[in-house]
């Protein structure tokens, strides 16, 4: 868990250095309730290898912090997991609530979208143009004869 390049590869994807502090933040107190209200010594039994988009991903690959900080979540194994120890009754469901939110701007999902889908982000547009003309004309001629 440090900020080493995380940074510029999250700058890189457009993606606010915050949610990988929200990230971070979730995750450990998630260890700290799993161990009894105690700093977790070990916690490689959460930590999986795959990269799932999960806050427990070890993100051997720093680039794959991209994953876990645009779309965090936990995976079903984590979440099986987590149900199976002594937890607060809510605080799954709570986590997956409140990692739902850790998302990117919607001026940069916007922009993802029109890079990912230009030719349906232009058809959008140019149907856009001409409701917004017709529309104006109608009101043009309501306003003034």
């Amino acid at each position: 868990m440090s900020f080493y390049q995380a940074e510029a590869i999250l700058r890189d994807a457009n993606i606010d250095l915050f949610n990988y502090l929200l990230v971070i933040i979730y995750k450990t107190i998630t260890m700290y309730q799993l161990a009894n209200n105690k700093i977790a010594e070990n916690s490689s039994e959460f930590i999986h290898d795959e990269t799932r988009s999960c806050i427990f991903d070890m993100a051997g690959n720093k680039y794959d912090l991209v994953y876990s900080t645009s779309n965090a979540c936990l995976c079903q194994q984590c979440e099986a997991h987590l149900g199976q120890r002594s937890l607060p009754s809510n605080y799954i469901s709570t986590l997956k609530k409140e990692l739902k939110k850790i998302r990117k701007s919607k001026y940069i999902r916007l922009l993802d979208f029109i890079k990912q889908k230009p030719i349906v982000s232009l058809i959008i547009t140019a149907i856009f143009s001409v409701i917004l003309n017709i529309l104006s004309c109608y009101i043009f001629e309501l306003l003034f004869k």
